[in-house]
């Protein structure tokens, strides 16, 4: 009874999957190449079918036609990407593993198929020999491709030795006002990393309740003995920097409710060196727009600044959407003067605030000057005069040099981020750019335009690096400025001369009525771009044949010409996508041995223009966070207003497949190293694992998503959180080599920092509380770690 029972169910079941995995591939591979794709699913969903039919039908003839299906995806795969590693083994896996099953699970019951005299060459020999020969081409494919991941052997000269005075503190929030996020502390090095022990922690006790829109992006800075840092609702306290205890805290109790992302990545200090009451002060910006300072020591506000100790940011606070601007970003402070400037939230109206950069006495908070972004001439205000609504914000990490007297700004782009056709020539002028202001009275004394008539919210994202590097073998005075485009370009910071070549590239064109597209844009023709190889359908993959399908179908309905891609009503393409191939994260340089280190990101963004009376239609107003919601399809898209503009924008942040996997082919992250004397590369490699974010804990080192930055030592030395796997690494800097790991208790998403304690160790420190926008594990850690014997 029991084998009569088997007999028909094992058959039946085996068919009826294998068949239904074959009408699942048929209709979808035959969309897919009506739109220009392979033909390989058409093909192996009719074979699926049969080999479907002859198991159901007790033919043992079933498998070995399932097996010749394997052999022919070997061929596939390797005619589209050849041996390329981990995504060849992507490309067979699914028919792989059910060919694995079925002649496993098929060999108890040989006896219930009916016999054919084909039995040991169909049956027993195919599939097994297809296995075996699959086996080996897949782990061919993995070994051959590992000399391009394999860490570059190098030297470096010897660590620069210098007083360890110069390092003991982190006065900013980049280590200094040059933001190069280089220590010349050598206590910790590539010899002793191993002995790298926690040595503190402190929790915040500030990330609860805060939902997805906290970043927990902070790094603290270090005077004296004492650390100094913010949690994402703006609580600023400080610790002793030997032992983790905490000083004093203040709260401001910010308006959290009407706040769109709950951030603080740091805090900055002015000190005059006298003992009164705030001598030395904190400066740090709020989420609901105040600019507040505390006395150093005490954490009490100094009253003598503004208002009781703060000043009111918001320009028109009757406006309805005066809480769409905030400081995300610590002020710079240079002589006795706090420069800052403020994010405006992105695609919802034109009569969004003003991003004006802001001087303020660090002594009585009085306005010392304003520069607006979006004037016809480019000019500081008068204090009475009115701001341009919706102009290029400037809400990165400004850099300063105190010797030129210049303070460097990073701009955005304006209000109607996707849509340029309505655009001031102003705005054009200064969007995405670096803008080099008098630190003294903010008049413009030179700007670099990174992205012409930026329709990508390419807006410039991170600190610009200051450091002298060599040209024609002099010593010149330059500025790194990192690009969401992936573009590095290297300047001399006194006239925003390029010392590396660049060279305008024809770019894709055809935008929507009423849009002017640049017919260029601006490529470093020297240094090495981060920008991500264009997209094909090869490009695409999956976990699984359905994923591949899906992911390569969304791509070839897509508008997709490269980099530069102008958004469309069909939806196109942006890769990198609008978070960039460099974020806030910016880069670190060792200034001595002229090395930067760049953490990159690839993930394609949907942009996709609805005209406005569709848009209205559809209910798109500018959204609020305590009034009303976004409006999301099915596939993640956010469909942002623009009121004001000819266009609202659906946008999707990445294009993922149906089981949730990025639809673009690995790396999706990168660290690599250049040589800023040759231009040259020094070694690239994967960044992260999929641990945190593949089924079943799959840890994977493909290189994973990131977003956070790393710090360089004198030891020749990386120190980088970042990744969504939740791991704080340390490299070798002449190498590419990982020394060192540590799993965080909650996302790494903040850049680390170092100093010497009191007690004369060095420690490297690390904001460990998560990104609600990566939804990595959340926290309110601060993380200390030291050598220990």
């Amino acid at each position: 009874m029991v084998e009569i029972l088997i007999k028909k169910i094992f058959p039946l079941i085996a068919g009826l999957i294998i068949f239904a995995i074959g009408i699942a591939q048929v209709l979808p591979g035959a969309v897919l190449l009506q739109l220009g794709g392979t033909p390989y699913y058409i093909f192996a969903g009719i074979i699926s079918i049969a080999a479907g039919v002859l198991m159901f039908m007790r033919q043992r003839e079933g498998i070995a036609l399932f097996a010749v299906l394997v052999l022919a995806s070997n061929w596939w795969a390797y005619t589209e990407i050849a041996f390329s590693g981990f995504d060849y083994f992507t490309r067979i896996a699914f028919v792989f593993s059910a060919l694995l099953a079925l002649t496993i699970a098929q060999a108890p019951f040989n006896k219930l198929f009916s016999d054919t005299r084909h039995y040991r060459t169909l049956v027993h020999y195919l599939p097994v020999t297809t296995l075996g020969i699959t086996a080996i081409l897949c782990a061919y494919a993995i070994v051959s491709s590992i000399p391009a991941q394999k860490y570059h052997d190098g030297d470096l000269p010897p660590p620069v030795i210098q007083e360890t005075a110069d390092y003991e503190d982190w006065t900013d929030y980049g280590g200094s006002l040059a933001g190069q996020r280089f220590s010349g502390l050598t206590q910790i090095s590539p010899q002793n990393i191993k002995k790298l022990k926690l040595a503190w922690s402190y929790r915040t006790g500030a990330q609860d309740g805060l939902g997805a829109r906290s970043r927990f992006t902070a790094t603290p800075i270090k005077i004296d003995n004492s650390l100094f840092a913010c949690t994402p609702n703006n609580v600023v306290f400080a610790l002793d920097a030997g032992t983790g205890a905490e000083l004093w805290r203040y709260d401001p109790a910010p308006k959290l409710e009407k706040a769109f992302s709950l951030v603080c990545r740091g805090v900055s200090i002015h000190q005059s060196g006298g003992t009164e009451f705030c001598a030395d002060r904190i400066l740090f910006g709020t989420v609901d727009a105040r600019l507040i300072a505390l006395d150093a020591k005490t954490g009490n506000r100094c009253t003598d600044f503004g208002q009781s100790g703060e000043i009111d940011l918001r320009v028109d606070p009757e406006s309805p959407y005066a809480l769409y601007y905030y400081p995300s970003s610590p002020p710079t402070v240079i002589g006795d003067i706090a420069i800052i400037g403020g994010y405006i939230l992105d695609n919802q109206t034109d009569q969004a605030p003003t991003g004006l950069v802001r001087a303020f006495d660090v002594k009585t908070g009085a306005l010392r000057w304003t520069w607006d972004a979006g004037r016809s001439i480019a000019k500081t205000l008068p204090i009475d005069d009115t701001p341009t609504p919706g102009n290029p914000n400037a809400w990165a990490v400004f850099s300063a040099d105190p010797q030129l007297g210049l303070v460097y700004v990073p701009t955005g782009n304006s209000a109607h981020d996707i849509y340029g056709g309505q655009r001031t020539t102003a705005a054009e002028k200064f969007s995405t750019s670096i803008v080099a202001l008098d630190a003294a009275n903010g008049n413009v004394v030179w700007n670099f335009q990174a992205v012409h008539h930026d329709v990508w919210d390419y807006d410039m994202p991170a600190q610009p690096p200051l450091l002298d590097v060599t040209v024609d073998g002099v010593k010149t005075p330059a500025l790194i400025a990192p690009t969401k485009a992936g573009e590095i370009f290297l300047l001399d910071r006194r006239t925003g001369v390029p010392l590396s070549d660049v060279t305008e590239k024809p770019v894709p064109q055809g935008g929507v009525s009423g849009e002017r597209l640049s017919p260029t844009q601006p490529h470093t023709a020297e240094l090495p771009s981060f920008g991500p190889p264009d997209l094909t359908e090869t490009s695409m993959w999956g976990a699984t044949p359905f994923d591949a399908i899906a992911c390569r179908t969304k791509f070839l309905r897509a508008r997709y010409d490269g980099r530069f891609t102008p958004p469309s009503l069909g939806g196109s393409i942006a890769y990198p996508g609008t978070i960039g191939a460099l974020n806030w994260g910016s880069v670190s340089v060792d200034p001595h041995r002229e090395i930067m280190v760049v953490n990159t990101s690839w993930m394609p963004s949907m942009l996709t223009l609805v005209p406005r009376d569709e848009a209205d239609a559809l209910g798109a107003v500018p959204i609020f966070p305590d009034k009303s919601k976004p409006i999301i399809d099915k596939d993640g898209g956010i469909l942002m207003a623009q009121a004001g503009a000819d266009y609202a924008v659906k946008f999707q942040i990445a294009i993922l497949s149906p089981l949730g996997f990025p639809c673009h082919a690995p790396p999706w992250g990168m660290l690599s190293a250049v040589d800023l004397k040759t231009k040259k590369r020094l070694w690239s490699r994967p960044i992260g694992t999929t641990a945190d974010t593949a089924p079943f804990g799959l840890s994977l080192p493909l290189g994973i998503f990131n977003i956070g930055g790393s710090v360089t030592t004198a030891s020749g030395l990386v120190f980088i959180g970042a990744t969504t796997d939740g791991y704080f690494r340390a490299f070798d800097l002449a190498s590419g080599k990982i020394l060192w790991a540590y799993k965080l208790p909650a996302g790494g998403q903040a850049t680390p920092m170092t100093y010497q304690a009191d007690n004369g160790k060095q420690y490297v420190v690390i904001a460990a509380g998560g990104h609600g926008s990566l939804s990595t594990k959340r926290g309110d850690y601060i993380l200390a770690f030291a050598i220990e014997e």
